[in-house]
Formats: structure tokens, sequence, C-alpha cells
């Protein structure tokens, strides 16, 4: 049994390009291959589940982004459940659990390819443009709702029902992913790394990273180089 995950940036980009092109051949293609890979090494099915899950926040932001609503998309049928708090749990196995983020995927590429852009929509798109070009700010609800020219209640209410996702949460989201590249390609301080991506204080950061990942920065950064020592040997 491997200990060890193998899920990359291009895999991510190769995703991400898939549902801008709505080829639903193409995602089915990337996913058999990313799946695959890892159950040829013999990744334990706690490694496959990490994989699925990293799937399925690509898909909710992804959703986000382009401000649409991840209520939108029967999770319940495909063995998946999105429940309140945004937890992912599974209860398939690993050739069903691939079917499933497959599903999930055409089912992202089928809304997005029969909503047209509504009011909300347009906003919630700028808001996430927003939030990816400023996330190294002190950044809050106000400051956003100022830059959008409406009231902070108004951007809450509308980021929530058209993504079902938490701005706060999102924003963490963002923040996190950022700091993740930080502590794989940098040997920055844990607390420089936080202040890079908007989190002055040294103690919010780590239990906002811990919230997102499960896991603290420091034993992010050791399992990340542990695994890069094994490619090479």
């Amino acid at each position: 049994m491997s200990d060890k995950l193998v899920y990359t940036f291009y895999d991510e980009r190769k995703v991400l390009n898939c549902l801008k092109s709505g080829d639903i051949a193409s995602i089915d293609s990337v996913i058999d291959e990313i799946f695959d890979r890892n159950i040829q090494i013999d990744a334990s099915y706690d490694h496959i589940v990490r994989l699925a899950r990293e799937l399925y926040k690509l898909g909710i932001r992804f959703m986000a982004e382009r401000g649409q609503n991840i209520r939108n998309i029967g999770l319940a049928s495909m063995g998946l459940d999105n429940d309140e708090k945004q937890q992912f749990n599974v209860t398939v196995d690993n050739h069903e659990l691939k079917e499933n983020i497959k599903k999930f995927y055409h089912q992202i590429i089928e809304l997005l390819g029969v909503q047209n852009n509504s009011r909300q929509g347009n906003l919630v798109s700028m808001i996430t443009q927003y939030i990816e070009e400023n996330y190294m700010k002190d950044l809050g609800l106000e400051q956003i709702a100022d830059e959008m020219g409406v009231t902070p209640k108004y951007v809450s209410r509308v980021f929530r029902n058209n993504t079902g996702v938490l701005l706060t949460d999102y924003i963490n989201e963002i923040r996190i992913n950022k700091a993740k590249e930080l502590l794989r390609d940098t040997n920055l301080r844990i607390q420089d790394i936080g202040a890079k991506v908007g989190i002055e204080n040294r103690t919010t950061f780590l239990r906002v990273f811990k919230k997102v990942e499960g896991i603290s920065p420091t034993t992010y950064r050791h399992k990340f180089k542990e695994r890069q020592t094994i490619n090479l040997v």
C-alpha cells in the first residue's frame, strides 16, 4: 500500500481547461488518468478519497467563479454528500468514486451550458475576480461591498445564494491555496507566508490553514518534501 498521492498543478490545469471548454470526453479522459495513476501505485483508500475531495473542491471553486450554485447539482444520486458545513463524504469504492466525480463534472458542464449569466451571477464573478487579485490584502466583507457598490449584507447573501459557499470560506480557500504554493516552492517562514496571503496573525493563519486542509502548514510542507524525496529515489 503506497503512502503517497500524485496530484499535480498540471492535473488541475487540465481539469480546468476541460471544464472551460465544456468537453465531456476530455474531462473523462483526464479523470481516468489522474485516478488510474494513483490506483496503479496502490494508493490507500484514504488517499483516493483525498484526491476526490480535491477534485470536488476544484469543481466548487470553478462554479463559484462563474456565479453558480453547488445546490443545483444532484450530489446524492452520485454517492456524494455536501452537507451544510461543506464537508465531502463518500461511501463508495475507488471505481465508483472515480465515476461519480466524472458525473459531478458532467453536471457542471451541462449546468454552465444551459444557464445564462444573471445580474447576480455577474456580481459573483466580479467578486471572485476581485478576491483573486486582492487576497493578499486585509480583505473583508465591507471592503468588497464598497468595491462592488452594494451593501455588505447584499454581497453576503448573493454570494451564498449563488454559490452555496460562505464568502469568508471562499476567501480562506483562495488564501490557503496560495499559501500551499509558497510552502511547496519557497523556504519562507510560516508567519511570513501567512502575511503574504493576507493573514498577518500567525495564530489565525495556523487555525485557518488547519480548518481548510486538516493539517498544519508545517506538516503540509514536511509531507510535500517527503513525497519529493520518495519520487527522486
